[in-house]
């Protein structure tokens, strides 16, 4: 489905909207068993794990310094996820599933769209 999904939003110019509303039409759930919505079809997208490079240690989580002391609820969060600095990071080889121009296709239609074209809603058509 992963191939699926960057064709229709490469070659097809598809939305994140239209691309979690057609797996949830086809009946695909998502990786955690859920319903497909726009952040997890971004999420995929925006991976670079699909073209064979991987990444550990990108981020990491850090006290957060807004944190009073003495703050017993979870309102306020007591760590942050932030970026490690890019030499700290491990990289490392996964199996390729889509080729590199098809990752930067779809990732330009993305960036060229712009955010809120991308919200919008466009017509399910089958092919």
């Amino acid at each position: 489905m992963v191939v699926q999904v960057f064709q229709w939003v490469a070659s097809e110019e598809r939305t994140f909207y239209w691309v979690a509303a057609r797996l949830n039409e086809m009946g695909i759930k998502a990786a955690e068993g859920g319903k497909w919505s726009m952040a997890r079809v971004s999420h995929i997208i925006h991976r670079r794990c699909y073209v064979g490079e991987h990444v550990y240690n990108a981020n990491a989580k850090v006290p957060n310094p807004n944190r009073p002391l003495g703050e017993a609820t979870a309102r306020i969060q007591r760590t942050l996820l932030r970026p490690t600095p890019e030499k700290e990071w491990v990289r490392f080889q996964v199996p390729k599933l889509i080729s590199e121009t098809l990752w930067q296709n779809a990732n330009a239609v993305i960036s060229q769209r712009g955010r809120a074209e991308a919200r919008k809603e466009r017509p399910y058509r089958p092919s």
